[in-house]
């Protein structure tokens, strides 16, 4: 029987919002994958043509892992450093594109209107079987916080969109809009993932903080071997919403966040789940009241 080649042994592609924690997750499984991952963070849906070697001129050198590298070093046992390649000639891309991997990640935030329609974007890569190859295993990864915590980091944060550190109450009824459709199908209300050929794997971050049994499923289900070793790793692409200690992941108090906010943050929180009571359903539906 003639043996099937695979580019990569595996393939991780990342659904999540901002202020969801997924920089952590992602470094937590990178960290069990057994060699350093090669790692394409943030792309974007906004274009058709969707290379994650050098198609998205919204890919900045703050999205790559090269930059990861080079503000703390101790990710090289994580990741592979990569550069920008936006403008590379393919003859230049093409060496790294053909390397047999262990494992190739990328991951897409939910920041664009097509993120409501996932059947449209489910195989994000064009010319698949050039652009990363095939994959022995293949995994759709959605990540989800629970609604209270992950919009009261949110209006910390500021928002990019709204170019302000308060953001607009329009840009945050948009993302709460797009977290109700991505816990629709976080619970399988929608089911337009996983893509054909790909395993569907959905995380829950607050259980994923606060529970080893859980994280232990988590790792079963890529067929990795269980490690605590990337726990509290937040990168620099990573930001914290309240100023806290980097260093120090695990003592953030990521499910406490709505109690955090004061002033025009806190009034605006209130008004953005008063606006949207489907938001605060579903996250009790899903995460039992928490962070309220």
């Amino acid at each position: 029987m003639r043996r099937l080649q695979y580019r990569n042994e595996m393939e991780i592609r990342v659904w999540s919002l901002a202020r969801t924690g997924h920089h952590a997750v992602m470094n937590w499984v990178a960290s069990m994958v057994g060699e350093p991952v090669h790692l394409f963070e943030t792309l974007s849906l906004r274009r058709v043509f969707r290379d994650p070697y050098d198609g998205d001129p919204y890919r900045t050198r703050f999205n790559t892992s090269d930059f990861v590298l080079a503000q703390d070093p101790s990710f090289g046992a994580i990741y592979v450093p990569l550069p920008h390649m936006r403008d590379w000639p393919e003859e230049d891309i093409r060496p790294l594109r053909l390397r047999r991997k262990k494992c190739v990640m990328y991951s897409y935030l939910v920041n664009h209107r097509c993120y409501y329609h996932f059947w449209n974007i489910a195989d994000s890569v064009q010319n698949r079987p050039y652009t990363l190859g095939d994959s022995r295993y293949k995994y759709d990864v959605v990540i989800l916080r629970d609604v209270h915590n992950w919009l009261a980091s949110f209006i910390a944060s500021g928002s990019r969109e709204g170019g302000s550190e308060n953001p607009q109450l329009g840009i945050c009824l948009k993302y709460v809009d797009f977290w109700i459709c991505t816990a629709h199908e976080f619970i399988g209300d929608t089911q337009y993932l996983p893509f054909e050929g790909f395993e569907k794997v959905c995380i829950s971050y607050n259980q994923w903080f606060a529970s080893r049994k859980y994280r232990r499923q988590v790792a079963k289900q890529f067929n990795l071997h269980y490690s605590e070793k990337g726990m509290g790793r937040m990168s620099p692409i990573g930001r914290t919403s309240f100023g806290e200690d980097r260093a120090n992941a695990r003592g953030m108090r990521v499910l406490e966040r709505g109690e955090m906010l004061e002033g025009g943050h806190l009034r605006m929180y209130r008004e953005v789940l008063d606006s949207r009571p489907e938001a605060v359903e579903l996250s009790d539906r899903i995460f039992g009241g928490e962070g309220k």
